[in-house]
């Protein structure tokens, strides 16, 4: 019999089949919920990973002074193998008003300590010197608005690169004055910036609307801010630890040198995050239990029902190979097409999502990465539970003789 014969036969099978009206829509909705749970689980351990090893935040240890130290720690702090810069936590950051508002944008630019450790690569343009005044690097898609941090941006306000390159800007600050537990504006500064490179803020997990001063400017307006305000106030040293993976070991050391309460700058909230990945992974093993399942039950019900089938191949000289090439043929067929169906669904949902429900996160570097290769994944679990059951079922009829299945009533 001619190979073309036998796939007829297993064609023509798929269709007569009344039991795959049922079967397949159930194998299209289990390869989507695999396809789904992978991508889930690989996107997040994607976005932990990124998050860690880009931002300095992560291994920028925010350390109380140590009271037991005359200098609260700080020469400790500096000949600490493995922490290569220690700066006052005051001179961290800050929020400020500026000149770039208008009816569509607050106006409000995030301003960075930017030091040779804390500096990201600057894409365009020239990086800044730390000892330098009035110059600055921003976000390659510059957004200089505070709603940013609640994901509202309006992609029609971006300034592109070649508008931010070279813009100037200034900011508002004021210095205070404390009377008795009011305080009051003494004064109201302004400092004029000029943007002189562009770094990508989603390689780091940035806003877009933050940017990065030397640490002479940082210092100068926050010594400013706080003048007369903080004169008693002890602030955490910030100390930067030279790689990630020696984060945990320079917190031992320093907790063994009498500093506690030491916390990373920027911590992920794991348990929120391996409860998805747990979630994800149980979703995997469920699904791949009710296949087995289900295709156990539809695979021994078909067998029933093509007993006498069997017996006719037999007795009509198909050899044992023809007949397992005309089922495992059909049921590699299904499961192609349902994959074919659940990939195009997949593909739907996944760019409907992407672009009209997480538009804004791109912006910040979380961008939904679509792994092609594990629909191929998904698929091998789905034909594989498949095709093992069936050669199984399969396998137990074959050893019938032709009679006995053709003189079956189970029909």
């Amino acid at each position: 019999m001619k190979k073309s014969d036998i796939y007829d036969v297993a064609i023509n099978k798929i269709i007569r089949n009344k039991q795959n009206v049922y079967y397949i829509p159930i194998l299209i909705l289990a390869l989507l919920l695999l396809i789904v749970s992978l991508m889930i689980s690989k996107n997040i351990n994607l976005f932990i990973d990124k998050s860690q090893n880009n931002n300095v935040g992560f291994r920028t240890l925010n350390i109380p002074p140590n009271y037991n130290e005359k200098d609260y720690g700080y020469e400790l702090l500096k000949h600490t193998d493995n922490i290569v810069e220690i700066y006052s936590s005051k001179y961290s950051g800050t929020t400020l008003e500026s000149n770039l508002k208008n009816k569509k944008v607050n106006g409000k630019i995030g301003l960075f300590y930017g030091s040779k450790n804390t500096l990201p690569k600057v894409e365009i343009g020239t990086n800044l010197d730390e000892d330098s005044n009035g110059y600055a690097i921003c976000p390659i898609q510059f957004f200089p608005d505070d709603r940013i941090n609640d994901l509202k941006i309006d992609t029609k306000y971006i300034l592109s690169p070649s508008e931010s390159l070279n813009k100037e800007f200034e900011v508002y600050y004021n210095s205070y004055t404390l009377s008795g537990n009011s305080i009051n504006i003494k004064k109201t500064y302004t400092k004029k910036f000029k943007i002189i490179g562009l770094y990508d803020n989603r390689k780091i997990l940035n806003m877009n609307n933050e940017c990065f001063i030397s640490t002479n400017d940082i210092k100068q307006i926050m010594d400013t801010i706080y003048f007369g305000l903080d004169d008693d106030t002890l602030y955490s040293h910030y100390a930067i630890v030279n790689e990630l993976k020696n984060v945990n070991k320079t917190i031992s050391f320093l907790e063994y040198k009498g500093f506690s309460d030491i916390t990373p700058k920027l911590t992920i909230d794991k348990a929120f995050f391996n409860t998805i990945l747990i979630s994800s992974k149980t979703t995997m093993i469920i699904v791949s239990i009710i296949v087995i399942i289900v295709t156990s039950f539809y695979s021994k019900k078909k067998m029933l029902n093509e007993e006498k089938n069997i017996g006719i191949y037999k007795a009509l000289g198909f050899s044992n190979l023809n007949i397992f090439t005309i089922y495992l043929t059909e049921m590699v067929v299904i499961n192609i097409f349902c994959f074919v169906m659940s990939y195009f669904i997949y593909i739907l949902l996944f760019y409907y999502l992407k672009n009209y429900y997480f538009t804004s996160l791109k912006f910040i570097g979380i961008d939904i990465v679509n792994f092609k290769y594990f629909y191929i994944a998904a698929f091998m679990i789905i034909i594989i539970i498949s095709v093992i059951v069936t050669i199984v079922d399969l396998y137990k009829k074959l050893k019938i003789n032709a009679v006995d299945l053709i003189g079956s009533d189970e029909l």
